[in-house]
């Protein structure tokens, strides 16, 4: 049975969520709170990081790298990477630079607004075991003080960051002409923008608990109405809708 580990609210974790239930792999998730993924990650053989997948023959440490396991197996109800090598390398590109750039702006703009409402942040646990989600609440200031630490959260960085997340969405409009990123059907080039934008976005369909717009800060929901009516952000919506 293949095992997947994940941290409850991340996106990168929705990412290959997603990508294993299109492709119709069947799995198992075991969802962790921040900080104490740890355990279980080092448990099934990683280091620290999420998402893991551990399958009968490997242990896979990286979304990418889950990615093109996802690519190689037979059977599969969707292709990840589309159906020539052009496809193949324009579709792994967009996944590699999303997830470089993309996936760490918009978490830290998340939690630049998020970190001071505790209980949004909860909601977004609740899916992990309680024990964690205890220890998380009577923990949170460290923890929140922690987080600010490790990602360089602060209003200047997350100022910095919505500039180039706007940079990202206006680079993809000018760059694309169609309706999917990647030819005419649906790669991981779409599913890597939709499910690392959706922290900001904040699509219906995410596959983890999130806030909902009504829930978030004043200045959040700003920003996610702001971004939700960019054509980028019309196309994450649009693939949520139709594909989640």
């Amino acid at each position: 049975m293949n095992t997947l580990v994940s941290i409850a609210p991340s996106h990168y974790c929705e990412k290959t969520r997603w990508s294993l239930e299109l492709a119709e792999i069947s799995f198992t998730e075991q969802i962790h709170v921040p900080f104490f993924h740890v355990s279980a990650v080092k448990k099934v053989g990683g280091t620290r990081s999420a998402p893991v997948l551990k399958t009968d023959s490997a242990l896979l440490d990286d979304s990418t790298l889950i990615t093109q396991w996802i690519a190689q197996q037979s059977n599969i109800a969707w292709s990840p990477f589309g159906h020539t090598e052009n496809e193949k390398e324009r579709s792994q590109h967009w996944e590699h630079e999303l997830g470089r750039k993309l996936g760490v702006l918009t978490r830290l703009v998340a939690y630049h607004h998020l970190l001071p409402a505790k209980q949004k942040i909860q909601h977004c646990m609740q899916r992990a075991p309680h024990t964690e989600q205890q220890w998380f609440g009577w923990g949170y200031p460290i923890f929140a003080w922690m987080m600010r630490r490790g990602m360089n959260i602060n209003a200047k960085s997350a100022q910095q960051a919505t500039k180039s997340i706007w940079k990202i969405f206006e680079d993809i409009e000018q760059n694309v002409t169609g309706e999917y990123l990647v030819g005419n059907q649906l790669t991981i080039a779409d599913l890597t923008l939709a499910a690392l934008s959706a922290p900001l976005i904040l699509p219906a369909k995410y596959g983890a608990p999130l806030p909902s717009l009504e829930d978030i800060p004043v200045s959040a929901k700003d920003l996610c109405l702001k971004l939700r009516a960019h054509p980028t952000g019309q196309r994450v919506l649009r693939l949520y809708d139709n594909w989640r």
